[in-house]
């Protein structure tokens, strides 16, 4: 009996052993890279634009390369143990009160590159480094001086895929998956014949709306655009996670993976399989039949029958089976990955002092601002907002504490430019055993934690917030790698169109365009 009471304890101790190693390596894991992404240097530019832009959104396009940047993150060493990350780059448009200025924020080791980018591109234009525009005006959760809505952007089509021949899947629910269908795209300005240099008078930019939206702000109003774009290449699965993840069965996706079994559901079918026993049936619809030998000689005529189950397998349809909208479909597939993918976060927001602020008038125009990108059926796709008020029952709203950590979670995010890494997983059915727990708490640990801590943490900062949220995730949750929930993938074609230099074919008044840039004297001069 003693021994088995000592290997009990032994194990126990191995246990927590084990686990107390775990909980080290998470939250090293979480210190190294939050530090790592501190001390990246960034810059901030500012872009003043000439009199005219005759160049059409292509020559964004073009500029856009020099954002697939790794960011020397190669090797184990660098990513797990110093917390190296991806580099990213964040495009702007602020409206400060009417005046709508153009920015752009990258590293200062690349800021060069992406100065002589812009400057090959867009010769009249100047380059100017900034201060963070963001300081302007500032919300938190418990203001009564400045109201807050915004929304983050993500691609609305998905499919469904089915659990194909001869792919396991540790499945906990069923094995159909619901997936975004990122590989099918925005209308972009090739749809627009922006492509073709026309005449301004009869140009069509899609960014035109956007850029009349931010002008339309009045005094005491700002409006902020943002696009965090990231070079997809490194998520691959070996040196980070795919960027898309099924909380239903735990598998990691690329864009190209989830493509690749699109073009799969549309170029076969699959072939059903034949249970045991079941009879065969010829190419003419007849049951086949057999001759067997009987105990006393004589034979007997039997139905043909299969002696085991047949493998279900993947037919390839022919040409014509096809239909027109499923060729058109992989037409689009191929011109979306024909280009260089980029991870992006895509975030919007309206920040007015209480007392000037129209929060109902700009709520409408937020939702509809960007319809203009949305082709005309789901071969195509299109953006399905998240606002920061997501609540529509009182009851979801607890003490009307959740709506306001929404907003100041929305206006963090923007400034900090976060998008890529986030430390903890987001979990809409968060934690039963918690709820449970605080089940006694009225309106509280009935949600999960993430509304107990809106509710109950509603008198402290964001800072006590987070640092709940993260010791919680440590400890609970020490296994899983937090995926971000924001992040779509567009190529460069469909980057140029969210966010390019307009020409003058953009009337907006508050766009200030300068007569003249100063440049330094060529290096070329005799003395």
């Amino acid at each position: 009996m003693q021994i088995v009471v000592d290997i009990i304890l032994f194990l126990i101790i191995l246990l927590t052993f084990l686990l107390i190693v775990v909980w080290i390596w998470k939250f090293w894991s979480m210190y190294v890279a939050q530090k790592f992404l501190n001390d990246m240097d960034f810059v901030m530019f500012e872009i003043k634009l000439p009199r005219e832009i005759f160049k059409s959104p292509e020559a964004m396009e073009i500029i856009a390369n020099a954002f697939l940047q790794g960011g020397g993150v190669g090797n184990w060493y660098n990513r797990n143990w110093k917390g190296a990350v991806p580099t990213f780059f964040s495009l702007e448009i602020a409206s400060l009160e009417g005046d709508v200025k153009f920015f752009v924020r990258c590293e200062k080791k690349f800021s060069q590159l992406i100065k002589n980018n812009f400057y090959s591109q867009y010769p009249g234009i100047q380059m100017l480094e900034s201060e963070d525009y963001i300081s302007s005006i500032f919300y938190e959760h418990r203001s009564k001086v400045v109201s807050v809505w915004g929304l983050t952007n993500k691609l609305k089509e998905s499919f469904t895929l089915p659990k194909l021949p001869g792919k396991e899947r540790d499945t906990f629910e069923d094995d159909d998956l619901k997936m975004p269908a990122d590989f099918r795209m925005l209308k972009t300005y090739v749809d627009y014949k922006q492509d073709k240099d026309p005449k301004e008078e009869f140009e069509h930019d899609p960014l035109t709306p956007v850029l009349e939206w931010l002008g339309s702000m009045r005094k005491g109003e700002y409006a902020y655009y943002q696009l965090i774009v990231q070079d997809e290449d490194r998520f691959n699965g070996k040196h980070f996670p795919k960027t898309y993840y099924s909380s239903t069965t735990h598998e990691e996706f690329s864009l190209k993976d989830l493509a690749n079994e699109r073009r799969k559901q549309i170029r076969n079918r699959i072939k059903e399989g034949h249970k045991k026993g079941e009879v065969v049936i010829d190419d003419y619809g007849n049951e086949k039949t057999k001759n067997i030998k009987k105990e006393d000689g004589t034979t007997e005529e039997v139905p043909l029958t299969y002696g085991k189950d047949i493998e279900v397998k993947l037919e390839e349809k022919k040409e014509p089976e096809i239909s027109y909208e499923e060729q058109e479909e992989l037409k689009i597939i191929n011109r979306k990955l024909s280009k260089p993918l980029l991870r992006t976060t895509m975030r919007v927001m309206y920040l007015a002092k209480s007392d000037v602020a129209n929060i109902g008038q700009n709520v409408q125009s937020l939702l509809s601002t960007f319809k203009q990108y949305a082709g005309p059926g789901p071969i195509n796709n299109g953006f399905a907002p998240s606002p920061s008020d997501p609540y529509d029952y009182s009851w979801e709203n607890t003490k009307k504490r959740r709506t306001p950590w929404r907003g100041e979670e929305l206006f963090e995010s923007y400034i900090e430019r976060e998008g890529f890494y986030p430390h903890i997983q987001s979990r809409s059915k968060s934690s039963k055993w918690f709820s449970r727990i605080f089940f006694f708490l009225p309106g509280g640990g009935l949600w999960g934690v993430d509304h107990f801590s809106d509710v109950y943490l509603f008198n402290k900062d964001m800072g006590y917030r987070k640092m709940f949220r993260l010791m919680y995730e440590g400890f609970v949750h020490p296994f899983e790698h937090p995926h971000p929930d924001e992040v779509f993938i567009i190529n460069l074609e469909e980057l140029a169109s969210l966010w390019h230099l307009p020409g003058t074919v953009s009337t907006t008044p508050g766009i200030k365009r300068i007569d003249s840039i100063t440049n330094q004297a060529p290096n070329n001069l005799p003395r």
